[in-house]
């Protein structure tokens, strides 16, 4: 956590309330009183792992507005959607569940509504809990290496990305009516086409997705309502759509390999940024039945693939 020496501090893996963020905020607000008593004085690195990448946000945001100088902030899969100014290394793995690849195909279409300092980005294809394994390690280690001492001396990243200018919707632009013939019954695995009609009801013009990042997607939950799955399809809005109008997209799907007693959940979002979902709209939701055997159970039911729902 800083430079020259870091102190040991545990993460929020073993609070009971780890999720909770006003104990992400107490716990940062402690630790940041800590690093003031070890390292009163000169640059910090601090940086955080999965659940910790929240509370190191939360600590150089609180050591910033105390006028430290934070050389560099890195998370390991985990990515914090509120403004940051500083300079900052994310490292991703396709399974960690906070990494911002989990929720969107293209999150850094909308890091520039958050960062606006330098951002770095390392992508990993080895699974969440083995980055800190060999061989992943090495490189790890190198990679952030590299980055702090790029962020000591003030220069440039290899790994630094360019930001695209992002369509800055607000609240009020999140607002969408969507139908779609969805899916009943399902095999493990199995992939599907659905033709979603998406009008916009909102009083904005939506450019389309090659201009404003704004894409038709799903994911899946159980039956207690939690996502089982990050962001599974994804699919274009192929021209500009204007307040009242609406066009049909089709939405390719692919069930989950495991069985499933759930939901599919179909939404727009606006890449990098949020679902519409979590900003007011209602989403597109249908209760699925996935499991081995499922084409059999749809010929004993005598019912159709398919059934139009929408909302």
């Amino acid at each position: 956590c800083i430079a020259g020496g870091p102190p040991r501090m545990r993460s929020l893996i073993r609070m009971v309330e780890k999720t909770s963020p006003t104990a992400v905020s107490a716990l940062a607000r402690h630790y940041a009183q800590e690093v003031q008593q070890v390292a009163p004085e000169g640059p910090l690195l601090i940086g955080g792992y999965c659940e910790a990448g929240r509370l190191a946000f939360e600590m150089a945001d609180e050591q910033r507005r105390k006028g430290r100088d934070v050389s560099l902030l890195a998370m390991l899969d985990r990515f914090v959607p509120e403004h940051y100014p500083g300079r900052v290394a994310l490292f991703c793995t396709p399974t960690g569940k906070h990494n911002p690849f989990h929720f969107y195909r293209e999150p850094q279409r909308g890091w520039a509504r958050y960062y606006s300092g330098e951002v770095s980005l390392y992508r990993y294809s080895i699974p969440h809990g083995r980055v800190f394994m060999e061989p992943t390690v090495r490189d790890f280690a190198l990679q952030l290496r590299e980055e702090i001492d790029h962020a000591l001396a003030s220069t440039d990243s290899p790994a630094r990305i360019d930001f695209q200018t992002p369509l800055a919707l607000h609240d009020a632009d999140y607002r969408r009516d969507l139908r779609a013939a969805a899916p009943l019954i399902l095999e493990p695995g199995s992939r599907h086409e659905l033709r979603v009609t998406v009008t916009n009801r909102s009083d904005r013009v939506w450019p389309a997705t090659s201009s404003s990042g704004i894409k038709l997607a799903n994911r899946w939950r159980n039956h207690r309502g939690y996502y089982r799955s990050g962001i599974d399809g994804s699919a274009m809005l192929e021209r500009d759509l204007n307040p009242g109008e609406s066009t049909t997209v089709t939405l390719r799907i692919t069930a989950p390999r495991r069985n499933l007693f759930g939901k599919i959940d179909i939404d727009l979002i606006d890449e990098g940024v949020a679902w519409f979902q979590d900003k007011g709209s209602l989403a597109l939701h249908k209760p699925v039945v996935v499991f081995k055997g499922a084409r059999f159970l749809r010929r004993l039911l005598g019912r159709s693939e398919t059934e139009s729902v929408g909302n």
